[in-house]
């Protein structure tokens, strides 16, 4: 097993909730990654106590997580995870190029680990669901393409910017006198005209 260091840092990690009732709590820890595993330590008295660690071999994904607007009640605001096994551990960097300079190392060295996932779920495990699908399983499959060589969140922006062409692609097909104006009823009692675009009723139907 190589133990050539590639990062060592301070970083925040977060309690697995191994339990559903488990409390959540979050803790500074040394965190050291070489060639061969992933560390975290307690630093006390300038003695390092070490509290976990995983073979990278182990490793199955590496991502940021979206926190999509919740609230992160620790003070590093840049959370990444780390699925192994059956554990997700999350880690939360002080700022972005720190967590995407560990995104990336991580993904570098596990690229080829022949469990890797398929598909992963961008934002957190918490209370007993998946906050991105609302499943309820914390082994359910992943909800969103794994990309094991790069960014996913980049291939999630990329999909959607190939989803807003094919949208003006469709829009080009129909001239603009194929609009036309129908009228509904309203509860206030007035009519409502709304404008019936072919080229979306064409674009739901690909």
């Amino acid at each position: 097993m190589s133990s050539e260091l590639i990062l060592e840092e301070t970083l925040t990690k977060r309690s697995q909730q191994k339990k559903r009732t488990s409390p959540l709590n979050y803790k500074e820890r040394l965190f050291v990654l070489t060639k061969s595993s992933l560390a975290y330590y307690d630093r006390k008295a300038e003695k390092k106590f070490r509290r976990g660690l995983i073979e990278l071999s182990l490793i199955r994904c590496v991502e940021i997580v979206r926190s999509n607007g919740e609230l992160i009640p620790c003070h590093n605001k840049y959370p990444f995870q780390v699925v192994h096994d059956t554990n997700i551990l999350y880690i939360f960097a002080p700022n972005h190029d720190s967590r995407t300079i560990w995104v990336q190392r991580l993904k570098e060295e596990i690229k080829d680990n022949p469990s890797v996932l398929a598909k992963f779920h961008p934002q957190f495990w918490q209370e007993g669901s998946w906050l991105c699908c609302r499943q309820m399983e914390k082994q359910a499959p992943g909800c969103e393409k794994y990309n094991p060589y790069g960014d996913s969140k980049k291939l999630h922006l990329d999909l959607c910017l190939d989803h807003v062409d094919l949208t003006w692609s469709v829009h080009r097909l129909w001239p603009l006198s194929m609009f036309s104006t129908r009228k509904f009823p309203h509860e206030s009692g007035f009519t409502k005209t709304k404008r019936t675009d072919r080229s979306f009723i064409s674009f739901n139907l690909l």
